[in-house]
């Protein structure tokens, strides 16, 4: 098992929720958690460790489907989500729709 930066776990893939996989159920309390555990990483200069994901690559061509880590997935991306979206249109906000969305 290797450790990435967010960076390199979504560079060049394309993630798909399989349909058996329960729908979001994630409420305040859970995210609150994974984002204080965050805001505290950042503020000691650290990383933050977020869990485990399982991917099953699904035909080629950088397609993979979630396995394991959805909730926790699905929260980062909408908060990557978020940050994009306040970026001025440009380059800047290009990239990273590109590699993280």
């Amino acid at each position: 098992m290797t450790t990435k930066t967010i960076e390199q776990f979504f560079s060049g893939k394309n993630l798909e929720i399989p349909a058996y996989q329960r729908d979001y159920a994630w409420e305040t309390p859970q995210v609150d958690d994974l984002f204080d555990d965050i805001i505290e990483a950042m503020e000691m200069g650290g990383s933050h460790y977020l869990g485990t994901f399982i991917l099953s690559e699904s035909g080629g061509g950088g397609r993979y489907r979630v396995v394991d880590g959805q909730q926790r997935l699905t929260t980062i991306t909408m908060l990557i989500d978020a940050m994009v979206n306040s970026l001025p249109a440009g380059d800047v906000k290009a990239y990273y729709r590109a590699t993280y969305l």
